[in-house]
């Protein structure tokens, strides 16, 4: 019995060395493919480093420079190697770069193959890790369309129309950059007083009635938008023959020395027909109108979401001019033109200087956030 034991017992050592040498080989095995999973992991990380500068930068190149094709993927090559090298050197086998551009939403993708030869995985049949990583940037700028509703009334003379000049020529000087050709920042200038200047569009704009100041339309059209192109839209000449401003109507534009010629001709007489400015502003934004203006002068559409539309109404007085009867006097007109104007997105800012004390100016309800 005892040698029967005996050998039971060397017989169960042997058991026991196999598996322990199994098992030994199984945890060597997960251990060295816990090693590569790691390698893999950092690799990983690496990659997605990369590609989201390289994808900012093709995003931006895209944006800024219009860059396409063999232009867009150089610079989604040349960021994506510079970050690895930044990141300590290649973990990997980087390869196949490429470049995906959404045309919807012009968000630019860059992906990249990810090779990791593992050391252990052999182990297991498995000699590399494979995958694909990738990431998706929007250089996102928000153009700007303005239009500045300016007060040349005769309650301005003196110090507040140089004031009104320097202020004008001001966010003039600071919106449009030439160093930042991205972002692309158009103004135009709706001078009022008793009426306005529209200048060489006051001809189309009347069906050849006036060839300078105009006032408002009657009838369905009064507080729309609707451009001059028939019987039921054009404007009025203005029918009081005086106050008209010598500044003329500035469409939408980016050339810094136009606009600042239409800033010299600011100058102060007249009275207050503040709604002409109103109406002429939306004009100046309104998509309805781009047959109206010059083609570097058209508004984009209103549901563009690269561009931002917006309004800034300045007055220092009471809208006490108008020109048509039965279309209410030039506060109510403000304000329904206002209504409409909003209602299509455009965001409205107001400057009033010296508001009557009742609050009750109609450059109220015209702005978002009332600026006094």
């Amino acid at each position: 019995m005892h040698r029967l034991f005996n050998s039971f017992r060397r017989d169960q050592e042997g058991a026991i060395a196999i598996i322990f040498a199994v098992c030994i080989t199984v945890i060597l095995g997960f251990t060295g493919l816990m090693v590569d999973g790691a390698r893999a992991y950092n690799a990983a990380n690496q990659a997605s480093s990369a590609l989201d500068a390289s994808a900012l930068a093709a995003a931006k190149a895209y944006r800024e420079r219009s860059a396409r094709g063999d232009e867009l993927l150089a610079v989604a090559h040349e960021f994506f190697e510079a970050n690895i090298e930044r990141g300590g050197g290649k973990k990997a086998d980087f390869k196949n770069l490429k470049v995906f551009i959404d045309p919807e939403t012009e968000a630019i993708t860059v992906a990249v193959d990810t090779d990791v030869e593992t050391y252990f995985g052999g182990l297991f049949n498995m000699d590399r890790f494979e995958f694909t990583k990738s990431s998706t940037a929007l250089y996102n700028i928000t153009d700007l369309e303005l239009a500045m509703m300016l007060d040349m009334t005769g309650s301005m003379r003196g110090s507040k129309i140089d004031a009104l000049r320097a202020a004008t020529t001001d966010i003039v000087d600071i919106l449009i950059d030439e160093h930042s050709p991205a972002r692309k920042v158009r103004i135009g200038f709706a001078p009022y007083s008793s009426a306005v200047n529209a200048g060489r569009f006051a001809e189309v704009a009347t069906n050849n009635r006036s060839q300078a100041c105009v006032a408002e339309r009657g009838g369905n059209a009064a507080f729309r938008q609707a451009p001059p192109k028939s019987p039921a839209t054009y404007l009025n000449p203005d029918v009081l023959g005086e106050g008209c401003p010598a500044a003329e109507i500035v469409p939408l534009s980016n050339d810094k020395q136009a606009l600042k010629d239409g800033i010299r001709m600011f100058g102060a007489s007249g009275d207050t027909a503040g709604h002409l400015g109103v109406a002429w502003s939306w004009y100046i934004l309104s998509p309805r109108w781009k047959d109206i203006w010059p083609s570097e002068s058209e508004p984009r559409p209103y549901d563009d979401k690269k561009t931002v539309k917006a309004a800034l109404l300045m007055t220092d007085g009471i809208f006490n001019v108008e020109h048509v009867p039965g279309n209410g006097n030039s506060n109510n007109q403000a304000r329904k033109i206002c209504r409409n104007m909003k209602r299509q997105g455009i965001v409205v800012f107001t400057i009033s200087l010296y508001p009557p004390i009742d609050n009750r100016h109609p450059l109220d309800c015209c702005a978002r956030s009332p600026r006094g």
